[in-house]
């Protein structure tokens, strides 16, 4: 199962929004700033795109960051029948503290699948799909 041929390249570019806004912070010492940029552009981007998007698993209540919350809907299209839905799960900048110093191994990974109406996010799992040449995350352990 994939996704939207359209989708695949606009979460491509999701990503590459947020990566490219935090990399700007990088090595300054502030994670906070360095979330709250990789957010902002991850949004911005997700709502230029043509799809009716709801995140379903988001970030930030943890540790009271920016966030994109669980139930935000996202996308250009949000609430027309005919555009494609997805469910979101994202993490705009994973590696915060990588990111505010300057070590170079934090990342911006966004993943999406058709939404499942009825069930709580906590009940979803996968099969998520990656866009085109980005692997899926390595499980540890």
């Amino acid at each position: 199962m994939g996704l939207h041929s359209k989708l695949e390249k606009g979460f491509i570019r999701i990503a590459e929004e947020a990566a490219i806004a935090a990399a700007k912070t990088m090595g300054l010492g502030e994670r906070k700033h360095s979330d709250h940029v990789a957010v902002e552009a991850m949004r911005v981007a997700m709502n230029s795109l043509e799809m009716d998007g709801r995140i379903v698993i988001g970030e930030g209540e943890r540790d009271k960051a920016p966030m994109l919350w669980v139930g935000e809907e996202v996308g250009a299209a949000v609430g027309d029948s005919s555009a494609v839905a997805v469910d979101i799960a994202v993490d705009p900048l994973e590696g915060t503290n990588l990111c505010a110093r300057p070590s170079g191994a934090s990342s911006s990974p966004p993943a999406s699948l058709p939404p499942l109406h009825g069930r709580s996010a906590s009940a979803r799992r996968g099969p998520w799909s990656w866009p085109p040449r980005w692997p899926p995350p390595r499980r540890s352990g």
